[in-house]
């Protein structure tokens, strides 16, 4: 719904979040933009506004989102003070204030608490919808796919852990990476082969000779499920969009 007001309006509703972030940077902030939830508020509705907040986001269940109660200037200066502190050299990308990317910092961490060292970690699609505030999600930690040197193997692995976007890093699963792998090749092997594998073997319990079609072929899971299934003696069928056809 859009409530219009001299020289101003007010706009809640789907789809608000991305149109504040487009709107702000395409008018490079002469247009002032707020998404609100008019109930229980003691100043009222326009709380935002009187505020001078950029962008107050709330969702329907009152409790996830980001009710940003301080100009966007003085988050960016918290982010600042925060991220000055760290000077280790050891750290872990943190978001304080999911929604606002001026709240990303760089938190220090213990290494001797983690058993891998990070040579390359993996930025998903997952960790922006994170960063961004849209995932209905207690979790904030970013990063999930990694390679790296484990301290106590003594050999390059490549897996999947917790705030793996880190110089350090503890795996919930991991595997030795081949001579023929580069670091980088292996950091973007362990979402999309876990996942195919999980899908075609376990929950669809595939057979050689069995046939299987496969959507997306030529996306990250797309190719992986192609290979896999190959790999299995499966018949695969798979689409893709007309430009990447050609």
């Amino acid at each position: 719904a859009v409530k219009k007001a001299p020289g101003s309006f007010v706009w809640k509703g789907t789809g608000s979040s991305g149109a504040v972030a487009s709107l702000t940077a395409e008018t490079n902030g002469r247009i002032r933009v707020m998404s609100y939830d008019g109930g229980g508020n003691e100043d009222g509705p326009l709380v935002g506004l009187k505020k001078g907040m950029l962008h107050n986001f709330l969702n329907d269940d009152g409790v996830h989102g980001t009710f940003v109660d301080h100009p966007i200037a003085d988050i960016m200066m918290s982010s600042k003070s925060e991220d000055s502190n760290n000077t280790s050299g050891f750290a872990c990308l943190k978001i304080k204030k999911p929604g606002h990317l001026s709240s990303l910092i760089w938190e220090e961490i213990d290494p001797s608490q983690h058993s891998v060292k990070v040579s390359i970690a993996t930025l998903n699609f997952r960790d922006v919808m994170r960063a961004l505030g849209q995932l209905k999600e207690k979790d904030l930690s970013l990063g999930l796919e990694f390679s790296g040197y484990d301290t106590e193997k003594k050999q390059r692995i490549f897996g999947v852990a917790k705030n793996s976007l880190s110089t350090h890093c503890s795996p919930v699963y991991s595997y030795p990476i081949p001579s023929t792998l580069t670091d980088v090749e292996a950091a973007t092997l362990p979402v999309v082969y876990l996942t195919s594998y999980y899908a075609l073997f376990h929950k669809a319990n595939l057979t050689k000779g069995q046939s299987v079609l496969i959507h997306g072929g030529t996306g990250g899971v797309g190719m992986a499920a192609i290979r896999l299934a190959q790999s299995h003696g499966l018949i695969v069928y798979t689409t893709c969009s007309s430009p990447k056809r050609q």
